[in-house]
Parts: C-alpha cells; sequence; structure tokens
C-alpha cells in the first residue's frame, strides 16, 4: 500500500511539474489548415502512441526492477566472500517504475513513428503541439531531466541499505546514516520474526532488522549461529 501511495504522488508531482512547464515553454503555431480526415489521422496516431507508451513503460518498468536488483547485489559481492542481503526488491519499484516510464516515452515514439508507413509522424507531432498549446519537445526534455534526478536521488539511498557478512564480521546499514560493523562474536541474541523476519540484537546495543532487506534471509542467519563461541574471560 505503501508502495502505491508513493507512486501516485511521484505522478501527481509530475503532472503539477510538467503543468508548470507547458505554461513557459509556448508552441508557435504551425499556420495550415487540417482536414478532418487529417484529425482522424492524428488522433489514431496519438492513441497509438498511449498504447505503446503503456506496454513498454510497463514492461521496461519490470526489466529495470529485476535489472537493478541484479545490479545492486553484484556491486555489493564484488571482492566479498560470504552471505549478503540488500535492499529488498519491492523497493526498487518506484524508481524502476520513473527510469521504465521514462524509457518508454522514447521507444513509444520511434514505434510508433515506425509504424506510421505514410511518413506523416514529423507532420502529426507538430500538429500535435498545436493541438495541446505548448512544445512538447521541451517539456520532453525537462521530464527527463527530473526523472533522472529522482530516481538516482532514490537509487543512491537504497544502494546504501545492505547487510554482508564476511568472514568473522557483519557489515551492514539500514539507512544512508553511520555504516556498522560488528564481530559475529558480538551477536547477543537471534529472534524470529512474523513473515520470516529476524531481528539480530548486538553487544553495542545495536540491532538490525531484515525487513528492508532481500535476498536468501535463512541462509545469512545460518551463517550467523555458525559463529565460533566466545572465549573465556571475553
Amino acid at each position: 500500500m505503501q508502495l502505491v501511495l508513493e507512486i501516485a504522488t511521484l505522478f501527481l508531482i509530475f503532472l503539477l511539474f510538467r503543468q508548470a512547464v507547458v505554461k513557459a515553454f509556448p508552441v508557435h503555431a504551425v499556420g495550415l489548415p487540417i482536414s478532418d480526415d487529417s484529425k482522424k489521422a492524428l488522433r489514431k496516431y496519438r492513441r497509438r502512441y498511449l498504447v505503446l507508451f503503456w506496454t513498454f513503460g510497463i514492461l521496461l518498468s519490470l526489466l529495470f526492477s529485476i535489472g537493478l536488483y541484479e545490479l545492486f547485489f553484484q556491486l555489493h559481492a564484488s571482492g566479498v566472500e560470504g552471505h549478503i542481503l540488500i535492499i529488498e526488491r519491492a523497493a526498487l519499484l518506484l524508481p524502476s517504475t520513473v527510469l521504465g516510464f521514462l524509457a518508454g516515452t522514447f521507444s513509444a515514439r520511434w514505434m510508433n513513428s515506425r509504424m506510421q508507413h505514410d511518413g506523416l509522424s514529423f507532420f502529426f507531432e507538430e500538429y500535435y503541439d498545436e493541438w495541446k498549446g505548448f512544445d512538447t519537445t521541451k517539456v520532453r526534455g525537462w521530464l527527463v531531466l527530473s526523472s533522472i534526478i529522482i530516481a538516482s536521488a532514490i537509487l543512491y539511498t537504497q544502494y546504501q541499505v545492505y547487510a554482508l557478512k564476511s568472514g568473522d564480521e557483519i557489515e551492514w546499514r539500514l539507512s544512508p546514516g553511520k555504516l556498522k560493523k560488528n564481530k559475529l562474536s558480538e551477536v547477543v541474541d537471534i529472534t524470529a520474526q512474523a513473515g520470516d523476519e529476524f531481528a539480530i540484537a548486538f553487544v553495542s546495543g545495536d540491532t538490525l532488522l531484515t525487513q528492508k532487506l532481500g535476498g536468501d534471509k535463512v541462509s545469512f542467519i545460518n551463517s550467523l549461529k555458525k559463529a565460533p563461541p566466545k572465549k573465556a574471560g571475553h
């Protein structure tokens, strides 16, 4: 539910931003009359674009989600011999949606042009600008810039959420804040929680919660339980 609200909020922000940009980039009139048949062809051209836009947007969003998760995992796993947990896959849906629909905009425009066999795509694009009352090319440029900035900021934050076990040490971070490192011998309690989640308590009083993390949590926990026992007097 939280993810749905985040995506809905993001689209609302884009709509408000789009309206502001629209007023800043008025289009110059083409100045040529257009027949009723041409108007019908233009509407068909735009309807086909919308179908392609939503199709490409959804498919590319899913591909970005899969690709980003694998990329995060490989980056964190580089040079590490041990168990790794990274940001949960569902958390990547928001930036993946932004990037997916951004890429979908250009993919749909390219495919729509290829499907317009009479070569009038450029003509329809210019008339669509006049019909809507703003320069879609300039608006698209600002949307690209804002999308990349938003997605990059979200991904930068999400990349810093992880936990890994390397040797006798656990390195973890649940937010872009301070990186924490603990020895396996500092684990004082591992508590199973609802939904196959765990809470790992350390001597320092810190607690590693796995709710924000994705991966093989059972294997990760089992690897911690194999920690060597504390030596007497320590």
